[in-house]
């Protein structure tokens, strides 16, 4: 299991449209590393069921998204849970 533990907005490339760009995680054994959107998308994909955000003792899991039309967007989000709005987003603000 990993949990992303912070987060970070980035300017998309050529465009002035910011989005979560990078994910900072820590797994069981507390090895940590970061990833990209990119990265991030691919692992959760890879992973399903593995990747959590954790606050105020409430933990969810990370679910891939993407847009199957152009521009191909690929993200990652939290579950809508009810409990913890915008978990990434919030983590990246308070990067």
């Amino acid at each position: 299991m990993k949990r992303i533990y912070d987060a970070a907005f980035e300017t998309a490339s050529g465009t002035r449209h910011e989005h979560l760009g990078r994910f900072w995680w820590v797994d069981d054994s507390t090895a940590r590393g970061t990833w990209t959107r990119d990265e991030a998308y691919a692992y959760v994909l890879a992973h399903p069921n593995t990747v959590y955000v954790s606050e105020s003792g409430e933990s969810v899991y990370v679910y891939p998204h993407s847009y199957k039309a152009p521009p191909y967007t690929k993200w990652i989000q939290t579950k809508a849970d009810g409990l913890l709005p915008d978990n990434l987003i919030t983590l990246a603000r308070n990067h």
